[in-house]
């Protein structure tokens, strides 16, 4: 038994492209299929920090402050993994964030931003080391999305309907 800590600096998440995954989301929002896919090893994200502190018992390290961030995404998160079972369960969930410089972004990331910014995207990432995945349920984001949209109609309406004015950084959009 005993405790754990992480801290690392302008590095590399190998296995997943988180840039990719964003993109496979926001096209998959529609249909409401979840995401769900193997690690592969050639695949990387990289980031400008991402720390960690665990409790380790009985061979499991436990976390529940995860905090990763790269220049366009934030994620927290916690999880565990099983060193014995040489295994991991972890759900993260990951905020796109916009970067200074996304109007020289392609289309597509332009998209993801405008569809997913600010929105929590939930990612479990389970299974052996030597077989991980990961998976994003779609539906449960997509519900989420449509509650955040409804609720900005409606205090867009209720706004008009009262003369204020309005509300949010949302650049006159």
């Amino acid at each position: 038994a005993g405790t754990a800590s992480l801290a690392l600096r302008d590095g590399v998440i190998k296995g997943i492209d988180l840039d990719r995954l964003m993109q496979q989301v926001r096209a998959a929002l529609d249909g409401r299929a979840p995401v769900e896919e193997r690690v592969k090893g050639a695949e990387r994200t990289p980031f400008s920090s991402l720390a960690a502190s665990f409790r380790i018992a009985a061979g499991v390290a436990r976390s529940d402050d995860l905090d990763f961030r790269a220049n366009w995404v934030r994620a927290a998160g916690g999880g565990q993994i099983d060193l014995g079972a040489q295994s991991l369960d972890w759900l993260i969930r990951a905020t796109v964030t916009e970067p200074a410089g996304a109007t020289q972004d392609s289309a597509a990331r332009r998209d993801v931003f405008a569809r997913l910014q600010g929105l929590p995207v939930p990612i479990r990432i389970f299974g052996r080391y030597d077989d991980l995945r990961y998976r994003v349920d779609v539906k449960e984001l997509a519900t989420e999305a449509a509650k955040r949209e409804l609720t900005r109609r409606l205090e867009r309406s209720l706004g008009e309907k009262l003369g204020l004015p309005p509300s949010g950084t949302e650049g006159g959009a």
